[in-house]
Order: C-alpha cells, then sequence, then structure tokens
C-alpha cells in the first residue's frame, strides 16, 4: 500500500515509522525541512519538502498512485485540505487529525465527507475518554474497553503486598478475569499458566466491564471512583474533559473545578462550562492548589499545553495528597519523569491515536478495533471470525499454540466469554486477542480476518 503523509511532526514521524516498519511504501511530506531530516536518516521511507495541501506537492509525491493520505500537522485547515485535495486524485481513503471543536462538533460532521475525509481522528477526543476511564477505575494506569463497552482491559502494576505477587498465573485466583499480558521491565510477553508474577510488573487484565475485582487485589489497594476532580489546563483537551465529566455530574457524578491561567480564556469556558467552577491562576502554583483544596480531591488531571507545567502540576498536587494523579505528555520519553513526580496514570494522545491509524491502513472486512499498547509492542485486536477460520467448531487446547499470542474474550450475542482450552469458537463470534506485533499476521489468518494489507 502506498501511503502520503502530511505533516512530520511527533505524529507524522510515528505513523511513518509504523507503516513502514509493516511493509507499506510511505512518503513523508513537510514544509520544514528540519522535521524532515530525522526520518530521511533512520525510516525506509520517501520524504518531500513541501506544502502538503499544494495540489503540485501532492502530484510529486505520487498521490495518484497512493491509496491512503493521512494529514496530521498541527493546523486543521491544512489537513482538511490536503484531504479534500488527495480525494479529487482518486486516493481512496484519507484521514485528518482535526482537534478544533468548530469543526469536530455534530452539525460540523455532516461535511466531512463532503470535504473528502473518510475519516477524523480527534486526539483530544480520543484522550478525554482513555481519561474519563481512568477515574471510574483508579487502580489501572490505562484503560481501553471493547465489544461496544462490555469488556475491559486495564493495565495494573503488581502491588508489594498483591497475593499474586510472587506466585504463577495457574495458582492465583484471578476471579474471572484473564490476565492477557505482563510488562517486567522493558519487556512485554504473553504469558502463560506457569508465568510468575512479580511486585512492580505491569499486567493486562481483560473481563467482563463492572466484573473486574481482580483489578484491586492485583493493585493491593481499592479506591472508589473520583467524585471530586480539578483539571489543570483549559485548552481543546481541558474543555472537552470538563464538559465530559460536567455532564455526569448532573447524573450525580463529578464535581469539576477547571484552573486556567489566561484570563480571556477563562471568560470563555465560563460560558461554555455552567456548570464547572473556572478558576484563573497558574496550576504549578502551591499556593492556589492549596486554597481549591487539591488535596482534599479524588482526581487531580494535568492537560496543559505544556509538558513541564503537566509534570510539576502533579507533583504539587500530590504534595498536597491528591489521591489520583492523571498527567498528559507528548512526549513519551516524559512518562517516567511524570511517575517519578507522582503520576498515577501518564496519557499520551499520540499513542491513543495510533490503534484508530492501524485499524485504517489494514481495512480488515472483520476487523472492528485496534488498540496500541506499550509503545506498540503488542496489540489488542477486535474482529469477527471468518467463516472459513480454522478455529471454528474446535477445542482451544486442541489447536496449535500460537506464539506471543492469547485469546482474550469471546462475544457471543450477548455473552461475554473469558476463554478456557475447553471453550469452542463458533462461527458468528467476535473474539479478542492480545498478541505481540510480529504474531499479528498469523492470527489474522487463524482467524479468517481478511485483510488487505499490501
Amino acid at each position: 500500500m502506498r501511503v502520503i503523509v502530511v505533516g512530520a511532526g511527533k505524529v507524522g514521524y510515528d505513523i511513518a515509522r509504523r507503516l513502514s516498519e509493516e511493509g507499506h511504501d510511505v512518503v513523508l511530506v513537510d514544509k520544514f525541512d528540519e522535521n524532515l531530516r530525522e526520518a530521511a536518516s533512520r525510516l525506509d521511507i520517501m520524504t518531500l519538502d513541501g506544502n502538503g495541501a499544494s495540489p503540485a506537492v501532492l502530484e510529486q509525491a505520487g498521490v495518484e498512485r497512493a491509496d491512503m493520505l493521512i494529514a496530521v500537522t498541527d493546523i486543521d485547515e491544512v489537513n482538511m485540505i490536503a484531504c479534500f485535495t488527495a480525494k479529487q486524485y482518486g486516493v481512496g481513503i484519507c484521514c485528518a487529525r482535526v482537534r478544533d471543536p468548530d469543526y469536530t462538533e455534530a452539525f460540523a460532521r455532516r461535511s466531512h465527507r463532503r470535504l473528502g475525509i473518510d475519516r477524523v481522528i480527534n486526539p483530544d477526543h480520543l484522550t478525554a475518554q482513555e481519561i474519563v476511564r481512568l477515574l471510574e477505575m483508579p487502580e489501572a494506569t490505562y484503560v481501553e474497553t471493547f465489544a461496544e463497552g462490555r469488556v475491559t482491559l486495564a493495565r495494573v502494576r503488581v502491588g508489594e503486598k498483591s497475593p499474586a505477587a510472587g506466585r504463577s498465573l495457574r495458582e492465583a485466583d484471578f476471579s474471572g478475569t484473564l490476565v492477557a499480558a505482563v510488562e517486567s521491565g522493558e519487556r512485554l510477553y504473553i504469558p502463560y499458566g506457569e508465568s510468575v508474577l512479580h511486585a512492580g510488573d505491569y499486567v493486562y487484565l481483560l473481563g467482563q466491564s463492572g466484573g473486574m475485582a481482580a483489578v484491586g487485589m492485583v493493585a493491593s489497594r481499592q479506591r472508589p471512583p473520583a467524585k471530586n476532580v480539578v483539571i489543570v489546563g483549559g485548552g481543546n483537551l481541558g474543555l472537552r474533559l470538563a464538559k465530559m465529566l460536567s455532564a455526569k455530574a448532573r447524573q450525580g457524578g463529578h464535581k469539576v473545578k477547571l484552573i486556567e491561567v489566561d484570563a480571556e480564556r477563562c471568560s470563555e469556558l465560563a460560558e461554555l462550562l455552567p456548570n464547572v467552577l473556572v478558576i484563573h491562576g497558574d496550576g504549578e502554583q502551591i499556593d492556589l492548589l492549596r486554597d481549591e483544596l487539591v488535596g482534599e480531591g479524588d482526581a487531580f488531571i494535568a492537560v496543559t499545553g505544556h509538558d513541564h507545567t503537566n509534570v510539576l502540576a502533579t507533583m504539587v498536587a500530590k504534595e498536597l495528597g491528591v489521591s489520583q494523579a492523571i498527567t498528559k505528555i507528548s512526549r513519551e520519553d516524559y512518562a517516567l519523569l511524570a511517575e517519578k513526580a507522582g503520576a498515577d496514570a501518564v496519557v499520551v494522545p499520540r499513542l491513543i491515536s495510533a490503534g484508530t491509524i492501524l485499524q485504517m491502513v489494514r481495512r480488515s472486512s472483520n476487523l472492528v478495533k485496534i488498540a496500541v499498547i506499550e509503545d506498540g509492542k503488542g496489540e489488542v485486536l477486535e474482529f469477527d471470525v471468518g467463516e472459513e477460520a480454522e478455529v471454528i467448531g474446535r477445542r482451544l487446547a486442541d489447536l496449535p499454540r500460537l506464539e506471543g499470542a492469547l485469546i482474550g474474550a469471546i462475544l457471543r450475542e450477548e455473552s461475554v466469554i473469558i476463554p478456557s482450552g475447553e471453550s469452542v469458537i463458533q462461527q458468528g463470534d467476535r473474539v479478542i486477542v492480545v498478541a505481540l506485533p510480529e504474531a499479528v499476521p498469523a492470527v489474522m489468518r487463524r482467524f479468517g480476518a481478511s485483510s488487505r494489507r499490501a
């Protein structure tokens, strides 16, 4: 597949890297030559210096032969125009990163197809959804849902006092929840019955939503979902998150405060968020956070546009005693720093968007959803079992072992089945599989997912 990526920032570079590693023919376009140098030296791709919304530049990039265009510059309008232009040349799938609410709200979405945009990636919306899930499961450092919310995947650190620490999976009782993957140090692996968990490991637990009692057991702590929430940062992400949480507040959920350093923006936010207390101030200042009783709140969320501000604000909030702190960063290499500052969970919008992009590139008729975990070290795939799949009618215990992959759940009508060796997959089932990248092609073949990957 030939893919043109417009925008060579962190997001564009990461997309180009992933697609190149999967064997696709990639052209990376950016009007700033310095953004292209690292990609040109490190990746097996073509780079092109120029405006990705320009027909002349896109022609140089081979747009007439392209199967897909992904526009992820920092300017929404450039991304939208790039998609519109590419469609005129017959590009099959055009994807644009769009953040401005004026372009993403319901009344605007009707125009996307007319503009040639097949898929809009809104990292703020995806990140806000992730944060809301983390607030509902405070023991977890990552939460994703599948099967229209019926199945939950949660990343949890094995606590020092956890009854699972020092025991094999076969010995430990996970109460109907499956340990689908384990991160130990820098290594992510798919565990088996004899795998032993250690304090400090991170495990990915997969189970039926609302029935994940093992999360608290593994973490060796149990905290109720947050009710009183403080958000620092009133940009697009902070606004979207506050809207989501205040909507829940009307149903007896969260009480929300939003701190923003820009006075003019505060006035805008106060009009847009009638049920949120908007405070003008610097979220890094300990006196302000103390005055706003941050330490007595349930959750503190730092989502400004500056990583250093988010990390420092998190450190101050934890010093004041806040129970749960969630930190947004744009560079994943800051994740360790944020954790040392006390962050209970770190969100990276770029990585959250990666699964959406991979799902588009693979274009399987059976593929429903992809989630990328541990910066691409693993993937979680949800797809419908194909009619010719070799697994239909056979016990899982009788199938040849698929190295680097694990069936996490089987969805059958309204039932969620956490499988055992005796489980039998039927035609019409939907499955959720956790896999290392090298195992993904074999997983797709085994379950009859008809991929059109190049």
